[in-house]
C-alpha cells in the first residue's frame, strides 16, 4: 500500500497563485514567494517557512508550535499502532476450549475424518491414536 504524502502545515498561510504554480501566495500580505523552481519535483516549502519567519514571527512560532504537536500526536498514533495488545486470558480460555459435538466447525472436523478413513481404508481405530506419525 502506498502511504499519501503528507501536507506541510505551513500551507495554512499560503494558497498556490492561480497565474503561476511556482509562486504561492502569502494569506496575509499577499506577496508572491517563488516556491524553489519551475518544475513539480523542485517545488519545496522552504522559501515558504523562510518568508513566515523574516516577515511574520508570531505566524512563524504559531506554525512551530502547531509542527511540535503533529509531531507529538503522530508519535502517539504509530506507539498505538505498533504495540500490540496482549491477548486477555478469557480470550485465550474460550480460543482452546473444545467445540461442542453439534458446532459447525465440530462437524466440519467429524466429516473430514470421515471421508479420510473412507477414501484411505484407515481403520476406525485410527482416530483413537494420540499421533497419526
Amino acid at each position: 500500500m502506498v502511504a499519501s504524502r503528507r501536507k506541510s502545515l505551513v500551507w495554512q498561510y499560503f494558497t498556490i497563485s492561480a497565474s503561476d504554480d511556482s509562486k504561492a501566495v502569502c494569506n496575509k500580505c499577499g506577496e508572491n514567494i517563488s516556491r524553489g523552481g519551475k518544475n513539480r519535483k523542485a517545488f519545496n516549502t522552504t522559501n515558504l517557512r523562510k518568508h513566515l519567519e523574516t516577515l511574520h514571527p508570531v505566524l512563524f512560532a504559531q506554525l512551530l508550535k502547531d509542527q511540535k504537536q503533529q509531531e507529538v500526536q503522530d508519535a502517539a498514533r504509530s506507539s498505538r499502532e505498533a504495540t500490540p495488545s496482549q491477548p486477555t486470558l478469557e480470550s485465550v480460555l474460550e480460543a482452546t476450549k473444545p467445540f461442542a459435538f453439534d458446532h459447525p466447525n465440530s462437524r466440519k472436523i467429524h466429516k473430514a475424518i470421515g471421508e479420510m478413513i473412507a477414501l484411505d481404508n484407515e481403520p476406525f481405530s485410527i482416530v483413537k491414536l494420540k499421533s497419526n506419525d
